[in-house]
């Protein structure tokens, strides 16, 4: 199973590579504010579900309650239990 710091890593990364930012990005920052769009937002998404083999609720993909890696995270491992 993956842990926290993994997964965080994991989506660090793959949010780097979608605005091509080279900055540090902390856990609780707004990521709208460092350049992810909803068009980003919604590729992530997809990275994140094939990835973790998991699926987001439509409900759920709503940018402003999951603009951040920890609450990402939280839900990745909520989907993992």
């Amino acid at each position: 199973m993956n842990n926290s710091k993994n997964i965080a890593s994991n989506i660090q990364n793959w949010i780097k590579e979608q605005i091509t930012y080279d900055g540090n990005i902390s856990l609780d920052q707004d990521l709208s504010h460092i350049g992810l769009d909803s068009f980003s937002f919604v590729k992530l998404i997809v990275i994140i579900e094939n990835h973790y083999s998991i699926e987001i609720d439509d409900d759920s993909l709503i940018m402003e309650n999951i603009s951040t890696i920890e609450s990402l995270v939280r839900i990745i491992e909520e989907k993992n239990h």
